[in-house]
């Protein structure tokens, strides 16, 4: 036993995940500060308008999830390497890529501000400003990105903390006297300050290198960053997609109670979104070395199971306990759909570790299922809601779904399984 934890302790996978892992539930709890304080200031219906805007600006900072884990590889590849050079026109290139994303993101849905608006039943105003926000978002994962792939895990673990205590911090100061557009201004702000502190420590480490030639192997990146694509597609979708749906088919009280759940849900997701910041770079530089990346997944897998056990745990004992400390008595309705939330947070959360061993391996088979999965959940939404609790029904189903077939994907695609082998000699032949 002593052997297991002297190996677990010298283990850098469980050191980093661990630090990120506390650093991640801190910033993520000052979220949920965040919502337990304007859920409390706005009420169950504007509170339903300011969630379903903080879904759009997810939904607009995806094309950071897509390039992310490219951008981490490639950041890898390079520490790897001793090369700040290009490091340094990464670091470049990601900043004016997203820049110029932003900037017409904001255009679009300035232009699609009022027939959007009509749709979520938000004021015009909120559209551009949440896409703002998105874009904010969209930035900071970006600089995120480059950190994680230079296993800078402590400043990365620091923006995560800065950006959750200043979204707490903000969003209790500004709603009380703005409202709703306060709640909003809080999130563009918090991301600005952790944005700005990323920044600051990349150019103090990378600043005064010499700029390198930044070139690509444009095909396989074009590979890689399709997967990536549609693994955060899919995962936003099956993750989000159920709230704007559920604020489009019912009443913004209904609306409001769903958010609630999945407010308090998410918390499944959000502390166990370590492990992919961990295992990604880790698996990159094991394979560059011709190491075995067998054990960072094993590692990533045992430490996820261990929260999720106790994670579900706590909701199914103090499910109601937590609604009350988050959003108040007013959303008591939601504690039935607490469980099954966590519970469809918690089968995501697993897939996504598969997901992200896959992209670093570069075993990207797994995407053309798994957007199926996704897509297939849109329709079936949409097809059936008699109620909020049919919603939820077919959210945990095709979570579920996603989990076996991406794992069969990446399984399928391993060097050691002998139907690949066997594929493989019969055409060499």
């Amino acid at each position: 036993m002593r052997t297991l934890f002297d190996r677990l302790r010298a283990s850098d996978v469980v050191r980093h995940g661990l630090l990120v892992m506390v650093a991640t539930t801190f910033g993520n709890a000052c979220f949920f500060l965040y919502h337990a304080a304007t859920s409390r200031l706005l009420g169950v219906a504007e509170y339903g308008s300011l969630y379903a805007l903080i879904t759009l600006a997810l939904l607009v900072s995806l094309p950071a999830s897509v390039l992310s884990n490219v951008i981490t590889k490639s950041a890898a590849e390079f520490r790897a390497l001793a090369d700040p050079g290009h490091m340094r026109a990464l670091l470049r290139f990601v900043l004016r890529l997203f820049l110029s994303i932003s900037a017409g993101f904001v255009a679009v849905a300035t232009i699609l501000a009022v027939p959007l608006g009509g749709f979520m039943h938000v004021p015009v105003w909120s559209i551009p400003a949440a896409t703002l926000a998105g874009c904010a978002m969209m930035l900071v994962a970006t600089l995120r990105a480059v950190l994680q792939g230079d296993h800078e895990f402590t400043v990365f673990s620091a923006v995560a903390a800065i950006e959750g205590a200043s979204r707490a911090l903000l969003g209790a100061v500004l709603v009380i006297p703005f409202g709703l557009f306060g709640g909003v201004s809080a999130l563009i702000l918090s991301e600005a300050a952790c944005g700005a502190y990323a920044l600051r420590r990349l150019l103090r480490k990378y600043g005064d290198a010499v700029t390198a030639k930044f070139s690509i192997d444009r095909k396989r990146v074009l590979q890689t960053t399709g997967s990536a694509a549609a693994c955060a597609v899919a995962v936003a979708i099956l993750s989000s997609i159920d709230v704007v749906l559920v604020k489009h088919y019912f009443s913004p009280s209904q609306a409001g109670i769903y958010s609630a759940a999945s407010l308090a849900g998410k918390i499944m997701l959000f502390v166990a979104g370590f492990a992919p910041a961990v295992l990604l770079p880790k698996a990159v530089d094991r394979q560059a070395r011709g190491a075995s990346t067998t054990g960072v997944l094993l590692g990533s897998i045992a430490m996820f199971a261990a929260i999720a056990v106790v994670g579900l745990a706590i909701f199914y004992f103090g499910g109601v306990l937590l609604l009350h400390a988050l959003v108040g008595r007013a959303f008591d309705a939601a504690a039935p759909l607490l469980i099954w939330y966590a519970g469809a947070m918690a089968l995501l959360a697993a897939t996504n570790i598969f997901a992200s061993y896959a992209i670093a391996l570069h075993r990207l088979l797994f995407s053309f299922p798994l957007i199926a999965v996704a897509v297939a959940e849109i329709v079936a939404i949409a097809l059936y809601h008699p109620s909020i609790q049919a919603v939820l029904s077919v959210m945990v189903a095709f979570n579920g779904i996603a989990l076996v077939t991406t794992a069969l994907a990446v399984g399928l695609e391993s060097p050691r399984n002998p139907l690949r082998r066997k594929l493989a000699t019969h055409s060499v032949g």
